[in-house]
């Protein structure tokens, strides 16, 4: 997949650009195919083993620090978080 990446982003980018995007992308396919019953089962445990593997990591590289990065900003992005305000009025109402 690096290599798809570089060509998109150019043979100039950078580690930490590379890392991210890669991240990125991984953390949407885990999103978008995990829990369905499809014949991806293997892809996933690669994405999931990847990231398992990147976090585990004492002194991540710049690249791997962003790979971790984009993984997460998956998350943030498409899953729904509501504002604290919101939290707030939910814990008034329920005390």
């Amino acid at each position: 997949m690096e290599a798809s990446i570089k060509q998109t982003l150019g043979n100039s980018a950078d580690e930490s650009a590379v890392g991210y995007v890669e991240g990125y992308a991984d953390g949407i396919i885990l999103l978008r195919e995990d829990g369905r019953n499809h014949p991806l089962l293997e892809p996933l445990r690669r994405i999931r083993a990847r990231y398992l593997s990147h976090t585990d990591l004492d002194h991540p590289t710049p690249g791997e620090r962003a790979y971790i990065d984009g993984f997460r900003d998956v998350a943030y992005d498409n899953l729904f978080c509501p504002p604290k305000e919101i939290e707030c009025q939910v814990h008034r109402t329920v005390a």
